[in-house]
């Protein structure tokens, strides 16, 4: 008997549930964004739907391969080993620290502010969706202090034997004490000896960040976002561009808008 997949039955599987999640989403909200997951490869039927897809990526680092913490950290580049040294020797130190989400939420907001963007979550939200995560049990904060203040912290979620990097902060000012990669080099020993198989990065498209992920070593992976816009919500999101680039107080004749 052969062990060969059925394309067909798979691919029409793939349609048919897609083609209920486009439709729900079409019927409820005149906005909607799907990111998938790096396994999930197929997306047409999103797209023969009237979705737009596009590309994105992640990296991935197998810790199965790797027999102890040493062994891990000479995987990773140079560059991240003497960050780890550096952060030792300044006397950082890192801690697991679960009740923080105000702390969190403060150094993610500075951590945006370096890249002039806005936090793309509120603090209400945040703070909701930490209490329950922590509650499920599959969420760890890790923070780096130095002198006992943080000065970065790193948000894992942990499901299907694999650790989501999902969030990470830091304080400009103390950017020379390497507090990122303290926190992730702690985290990734952790995870290795609670037998986590596989870290996810969440995500590689900016390049300052991912330049940073990268020197861990890990190994980068393509996923797809799908999104739907109803012509509603396009006019609306035209409208909002439009108010936005209009001057906020009318000049009077002669004068220079500031």
């Amino acid at each position: 008997m052969s062990n060969a997949k059925n394309v067909k039955k798979d691919e029409s599987l793939n349609k048919s549930i897609i083609e209920s999640v486009s439709e729900y989403c079409l019927e409820h909200y005149d906005y909607s964004q799907i990111l998938n997951s790096p396994t999930f490869v197929d997306v047409r039927p999103f797209i023969w739907n009237g979705w737009g897809a596009s590309i994105r990526y992640t990296y991935l680092l197998c810790l199965k391969y790797f027999s102890s913490s040493k062994d891990l950290a000479m995987h990773y580049d140079g560059s991240v080993r003497w960050s780890i040294n550096k952060a030792d020797k300044n006397s950082v130190s890192v801690n697991i620290v679960n009740d923080s989400a105000e702390l969190i939420y403060d150094l993610l907001a500075e951590s945006y502010m370096w890249h002039r963007q806005e936090v793309p979550i509120s603090k209400e939200l945040l703070t909701m969706l930490l209490k329950e995560l922590k509650s499920r049990g599959i969420c760890k904060t890790y923070f780096a202090f130095h002198n006992d203040h943080p000065i970065s912290f790193g948000v894992f979620l942990f499901y299907n034997n694999t650790a989501y990097y999902w969030l990470g902060g830091s304080r400009r000012e103390t950017s020379s004490l390497e507090g990122p990669s303290a926190v992730l080099g702690h985290a990734l020993a952790d995870a290795l000896t609670d037998n986590i198989s596989f870290i996810d990065f969440v995500g590689a498209n900016t390049p300052s960040i991912a330049k940073f992920k990268s020197a861990f070593n890990p190994v980068i992976y393509p996923y797809y976002l799908v999104e739907h816009v109803s012509l509603r919500a396009h006019i609306a999101k035209e409208i909002y561009s439009s108010l936005r680039r209009y001057p906020k107080t009318r000049s009077r004749e002669g004068e220079i808008p500031s």
